[in-house]
């Protein structure tokens, strides 16, 4: 073997030896100040104000747009300790407690996903300046 091929060789090891400490990531998580840096424009809207009879609504909608397939083990709802009339014994309990829950088609195809175009977050108060309401 020549002297060059002898660098190529080294130089191929070498790389292949420092590449992947030269490209390490990791995801960190940002403190307030850096948070209050980073905006979007045109990604979301804010309404806020009266509708009618006395009650105020917040509104936020989102631009976003998604493609899911979601599988979810349980979902509980709702877990208080409230009077229902079809038990004598009434104690704490689930409101709603669903299992195997799928939202998409199949997950070896994309095209039945669910999709979802913008979304919306609403609440609607009695009264604003009261935490209970």
């Amino acid at each position: 073997m020549n002297f060059c091929m002898w660098i190529y060789i080294g130089l191929t090891f070498a790389f292949i030896w420092l590449a992947p400490n030269t490209a390490r990531c990791e995801l960190k998580t940002l403190d307030d100040a850096q948070m209050s840096d980073i905006y979007a424009e045109g990604f979301a809207e804010f309404y806020f104000g009266s509708v009618g009879t006395g009650l105020t609504e917040a509104v936020a909608r989102f631009n976003i747009n998604t493609y899911q397939f979601t599988e979810i083990a349980s979902l509980k709802l709702g877990y208080h300790n409230e009077y229902d009339y079809k038990d004598p014994n009434p104690g704490y309990g689930w409101d709603e407690d669903w299992e195997d829950i799928t939202i998409g088609g199949d997950y070896t195809d994309p095209t039945q996903d669910f999709h979802t175009k913008g979304l919306y977050f609403k609440a609607v108060f009695e009264n604003i300046d009261d935490p209970a309401g």
